[in-house]
């Protein structure tokens, strides 16, 4: 069986850009400029506000490289323990593709208030008669199953329950992250008449209909796009800064020099043609006694398997062989 979302979501989502060259912002990880904590403790992150900097003064914020960043765990304000990579993967469970079933429970206990992510459970072709069966008895018992499955190398509880002629599993909550009704609840009144009742049913009542979720929009959605919609004119592409072009060749081998970047001059079919570098390698291509004067690539296709004719030159590869045909020498 394969899973498919049955959810997503349609949030507008923006990105953080500079209001002056509309170029796009980007985070770093910052080192806390507070005093050094002691060893085995990581100092607590501090609440800043954007209007405010309580740094010292004269101090500059240090980014700090991924691989100097560690997970820490607050056991108490300001005490961290650190939890390795290897702390993670020795925890992990053993991988697992298969969905183990714990136990079928009536769909009426399940509570909607521990459902998390839905999945839409399809089927391999193969497997399309179990699947029936297991459908078929499920809605005729209107039983669910619960189950326990390997989502992005973590365990989940979740619970299967039949929809038309697929599966639907939703991830559940544990019963230790529901937060608890303690305190909330409130003393009913014990003196509500009939009269109020049947007012209060009647209300019920008149506003009642079958659930239509297509109905209901998404109003603020709908108004930001048309804003975004009404602007899309506007809209400016940055283009990355480039350096100024060079005046000339030598210009710009010049500049790719002092940057460290291996450059050649660029020549033409005859130059090549001419070059030391290509009879060296013999890229030309004779044809009825002559030499074309193109340079070809040093493999040779033919009835046989593809042979090297030769490596491809490396810079400053035949500088000898071309001073000497030149006339010069290497003191010049």
């Amino acid at each position: 069986m394969r899973l498919y979302t049955a959810v997503r979501r349609q949030d507008v989502r923006f990105r953080e850009i500079d209001r002056v060259t509309g170029s796009r912002i980007r985070h770093l990880r910052v080192r806390d400029l507070g005093p050094e904590p002691e060893l085995g403790e990581l100092p607590p992150a501090p609440l800043r506000s954007a209007s405010s900097d309580t740094s010292p003064p004269g101090a500059e914020e240090e980014a700090v490289p991924r691989s100097d960043v560690v997970r820490g765990y607050e056991v108490e304000p300001g005490h961290y323990v650190e939890i390795t990579d290897e702390d993670i993967v020795g925890v992990a469970p053993e991988r697992s593709r298969a969905i183990d079933v714990e136990q079928f429970a009536s769909r009426k206990d399940l509570d909607p208030i521990y459902f998390d992510s839905a999945y839409y459970v399809v089927p391999d072709l193969d497997r399309m008669r179990p699947f029936a069966l297991l459908l078929r008895a499920m809605q005729q018992t209107n039983q669910a199953a619960v189950c326990w499955l390997l989502l992005r190398s973590k365990r989940h509880l979740a619970a299967i329950l039949p929809r038309v002629n697929l599966m639907l599993l939703t991830t559940l909550l544990f019963a230790d992250e529901i937060v608890t009704t303690e305190g909330l609840d409130r003393p009913l009144p014990d003196d509500l008449s009939e009269r109020e009742v049947d007012m209060a049913e009647l209300l019920v009542k008149t506003l009642s209909g079958p659930f239509e979720p297509e109905r209901f929009k998404d109003e603020r959605r709908e108004r930001l796009l048309a804003i975004i919609e009404s602007r899309a004119g506007e809209a400016r592409r940055i283009e990355p800064e480039l350096p100024a072009p060079a005046s000339n060749v030598e210009d710009l081998m010049a500049a790719l020099d002092r940057a460290g970047v291996p450059n050649a001059p660029l020549l033409t079919t005859d130059q090549v043609s001419t070059h030391p570098q290509t009879a060296a390698l013999g890229l030309l291509a004779p044809v009825e006694g002559d030499e074309l004067p193109l340079a070809g690539i040093p493999i040779s296709f033919d009835s046989k398997r593809p042979r090297s004719k030769g490596y491809a030159p490396k810079l400053g590869e035949h500088n000898a062989k071309w001073k000497k045909a030149k006339g010069k020498s290497h003191a010049k």
